[in-house]
Parts: C-alpha cells; sequence; structure tokens
C-alpha cells in the first residue's frame, strides 16, 4: 500500500512537471509568434514606428500615436468605427437626404460630378444641386489669398446652411465640394451639424469621396500643371518643406485635409496629417472609395434608391505622361515622407478592402 502512494506521488509530482513545462513551451512559442506577427506587420507597413508627441491645434482634439501596440488597436478601432463600415444595409435605400461628394482634384472627379448632376431632376426625386467653389489659379492676383479662400469657404457653408433645411420625403438634394468649398479640418463640426440637421428631419447625409493611388495621382495631376511652370518647380512643391506654401498643387492627403487653404497650415507632421485624416474618414464618411467609379455609382445607387444611369468617363485634362525612372522613384520617396503612401494604403485597408463591408 506504502509502495503505491509512493508511487502515485511520483506521477504527481512528474504530471505537474511536466505540465508546467508545457506551459512555459506554449508561452515561449507565443511569443515567439506574436514576435513573427509583428516583425511580418512592419513589413506590411501596417503598424507605424513610434513618433513623437507634437502638440497641434486643430478644431477637434487629435490624439497623438504611441507605440506599435496602440497604433494597430487604434487601427482596429478605427476600422470597427468607421461610419462606412457599419452601415445597416437592411435599411437602405434611404427615403431622402443629401448627397455631398467631396471632390479631389484628378481622380475622376469630372466624371461623378457629372452623373450627380444627371441625377438633379425631379423625376428621380432630386430637385436641388448647389455647389460653390473658386480655383486659384482663377483668382485675381491680389485676391489670392487666404482671405479670398476663406470667403469662399463662408459662401458654400452659407448654401450647404440652406441646402440641409426642409427636405420633403422621397427628396434627394445634392451638394458638390471642391477648390476652397469646404476646409475639413477646421470646419469638422459643420459638418457634423449639417448631418444633425439632415437627421433631426428624418432624412440622411450620405458623405462620400473618391481617391486614387497615391503616385499615380501625383503623375496625372502633372498632366494639367505641366503648362504652367517647368517639371523642376512641379516636383518641388511634393517637398515636406513647403509647409505654408499657398501652392495650387496638392497631394489627395492634404487636399482632403485642408482644400487649398494651405499645404500644411499647422506645420505638422506627416503621421499626425494621416492620423487625422483618417480620423475624419471614420466619423463622416460614408462612402469612401479609392477608383472605381462604377462600384462608387454603385454604391450610392444603394444608398439612393436612384436609377442605374450610364456614367461615361471623362478626362477633362488630357495628355501624355512622359517621367524617367530616376524622376518616379523621386516622387514615390517624396510622397512617402508628406504620408500620402502610408494614407492610402490605410485607407484600402481600413475602409475599402476591409473584410467588414
Amino acid at each position: 500500500m506504502e509502495s503505491t502512494l509512493t508511487t502515485s506521488k511520483h506521477n504527481e509530482r512528474r504530471y505537474r512537471f511536466t505540465t508546467n513545462t508545457n506551459n512555459i513551451l506554449r508561452l515561449f512559442l507565443l511569443a515567439a509568434f506574436m514576435g513573427y506577427q509583428i516583425r511580418w506587420i512592419r513589413r506590411k507597413k501596417l503598424l507605424l514606428p513610434r513618433q513623437r508627441q507634437q502638440k497641434i491645434r486643430m478644431h477637434e482634439n487629435h490624439p497623438p500615436a504611441t507605440d506599435d501596440n496602440d497604433t494597430l488597436h487604434r487601427l482596429a478601432r478605427i476600422a470597427s468605427a468607421a461610419r462606412s463600415n457599419s452601415i445597416n444595409e437592411a435599411e437602405l435605400p434611404y427615403n431622402c437626404g443629401v448627397v455631398l461628394y467631396y471632390h479631389i482634384p484628378c481622380t475622376g472627379g469630372s466624371t461623378i460630378n457629372n452623373y450627380l448632376m444627371a441625377q438633379s431632376t425631379k423625376r428621380n426625386g432630386t430637385s436641388k444641386y448647389f455647389t460653390f467653389w473658386r480655383d486659384p489659379s482663377r483668382m485675381k492676383p491680389k485676391s489670392n489669398s487666404l482671405e479670398e479662400r476663406g470667403i469662399v469657404q463662408r459662401n458654400f457653408i452659407y448654401g450647404m446652411d440652406k441646402l440641409v433645411r426642409n427636405i420633403s420625403m422621397n427628396e434627394w438634394r445634392i451638394a458638390h465640394a471642391h477648390h476652397n468649398s469646404f476646409h475639413l479640418n477646421e470646419s469638422e463640426s459643420v459638418l457634423s451639424n449639417w448631418r444633425s440637421i439632415v437627421e433631426s428631419n428624418g432624412c440622411h447625409l450620405v458623405a462620400s469621396v473618391l481617391f486614387r493611388d497615391a503616385l499615380i495621382h501625383s503623375l496625372a495631376l502633372h498632366k494639367y500643371q505641366e503648362g504652367d511652370i517647368s517639371r523642376e518647380e512641379w516636383v518641388d512643391h511634393l517637398h515636406t518643406k513647403d509647409k505654408l506654401s499657398l501652392y495650387r498643387y496638392d497631394t489627395q492627403l492634404d487636399y482632403f485635409l485642408y482644400s487649398r487653404i494651405t499645404r500644411n497650415p499647422h506645420a505638422v507632421d506627416a503621421q499626425v496629417k494621416v492620423d487625422r485624416a483618417l480620423e475624419l474618414l471614420a466619423r463622416h464618411f460614408d462612402i469612401v472609395a479609392v477608383g472605381g467609379h462604377e462600384k462608387f455609382k454603385h454604391r450610392m445607387q444603394q444608398f439612393t434608391g436612384w436609377e442605374d444611369k450610364e456614367m461615361p468617363r471623362r478626362n477633362s485634362h488630357e495628355g501624355t505622361l512622359n517621367f524617367t525612372k530616376k524622376e518616379v522613384e523621386n516622387m514615390q520617396k517624396l510622397l512617402e515622407e508628406n504620408g500620402d503612401i502610408d494614407f492610402m494604403e490605410k485607407v484600402k485597408l481600413l475602409f475599402v478592402d476591409n473584410p467588414m463591408i
């Protein structure tokens, strides 16, 4: 009997030892796997390097990124909470509302805008179309200033304030925001107010934006800038040193945040701009697309219930592109430094290619 008890205790000790060893081994393997995952994600540019905190004056408080793990969790939260990813598809199409198209230059926006104008018929339940914008190149030299751009925005906001009110059931109204219509970074609360007004009337505000690949965008943008300045001068606008310039040559990231007020009015780091732009997209935009005009149109029809119409492609700035390999590589480098490459990768990841959509 004593021998049996001794053997049993020995086996129990051996079992505990084996179990503890297995647990330690599992923890070790798990730690190694997590380390591999983090390195893999870094290579895929889904994690961001640690950024120094920087104070920034913006309309809304913006939490700076801290470390890799916090950034990954923050990106996951953005994706899960993004307005465009959390639409209740069972409620579509909506009965009434306002479609707001935020037009980024050289993304095929003329095609989208023409399609929206074609919807402005009472037969489709759409009776009003509104736009107000002004290209700085068409302003008088003495008026080409921040004050003049502010006047353009005030006119657009005034028109929108009227457009979003007293919407009838089964009525859709359309707004087109373009050069200096709306400086989103500084005027976020105005956009929130428009949505509140529309929703208080039992309708919906559908905010939409279309992007394209960052490098392709800059290459294509050159087609209608080439006659104004030399190639060297044009490429120079991509340098981050142009933080406070009044350039009218804009990357998508800078234009989305500031329209054509300035390239970077708060002189912030690229990562701060990327974080802020993703934040604005998640909070306010129902349709976020990168290229794919037909998919954009189809999604718009899902929201509004509009009948299917052809959307002829329109290129307002025809021309050929001739860049050397060195020039393209330099542009790619400058776009990375400005934050545009990172921004577009995350737009695709969080809003376009997200499996939740």
